[in-house]
């Protein structure tokens, strides 16, 4: 029996917390303006509401938001990214479930490296690599525990590292053999990083990218 499902947490994070520290990350950004106005706040906002229908997720989060907080405030800063992409697509609303779900819960599989490899500085060794791209395996192991789960949310999770052209990970795809849901969290995955790289380097805020 998986050891998430034969233990239980006391003091859980709450609905009101997440949506709290949703905010407060937003303003230090200086987007929640944006956001707001735009209709994808008030959206995040009610999708949050989706993760409490699963005990086991709202364990794990509980643990990546003491353990991994930067993780934790990207599956935040990014919950509003997914919505966007996925209005721009159309995406059906079962659709967009299943990837607002999968983009927050797409780093809980670090919980099971090792830390110094997590948060190393320098450049991984080729092992490190290894171990780092098994996140994307554990998170999907993970999902499968999930009673009443999609199994669209699960793939997606698998998927979430991978890249259109097939230099991603962990198999190497191409885009004919990734699901929307996947290349939904990969595009969100690689906007984020790159928003990142551009932010630190003071060529970009977080308002111009979002525009």
């Amino acid at each position: 029996k998986p050891i998430d499902e034969s233990i239980r947490l006391t003091n859980l994070i709450s609905y009101k917390k997440i949506v709290e520290q949703h905010s407060k990350l937003l303003h230090n950004i200086g987007v929640i303006d944006c956001v707001k106005e735009s209709g994808y706040f008030e959206q995040s906002t009610k999708s949050i509401k989706l993760l409490f229908r699963y005990p086991l997720i709202i364990q794990k989060l509980t643990i990546l938001e003491q353990r991994l907080p930067d993780s934790f405030s990207r599956s935040l800063s990014t919950s509003c990214l997914a919505l966007g992409v996925c209005k721009e697509l159309n995406l059906s609303a079962e659709v967009t479930e299943s990837i607002f779900i999968a983009n927050f819960i797409s780093d809980v599989g670090l919980l099971h490296l090792d830390p110094i490899i997590i948060n190393k500085v320098e450049s991984y060794t080729a092992k490190e690599w290894e171990m780092m791209q098994g996140h994307v395996v554990i998170a999907k192991f993970f999902s499968d525990q999930v009673p009443m789960l999609s199994s669209q949310i699960s793939r997606a999770l698998l998927e979430h590292h991978e890249r259109m052209d097939g230099f991603g990970y962990p198999f190497g795809k191409k885009a004919s053999e990734l699901s929307i849901e996947g290349q939904v969290l990969a595009i969100v995955d690689k906007v984020y990083g790159l928003a990142k790289k551009y932010i630190r380097n003071g060529t970009y805020s977080w308002h111009c990218i979002i525009h």
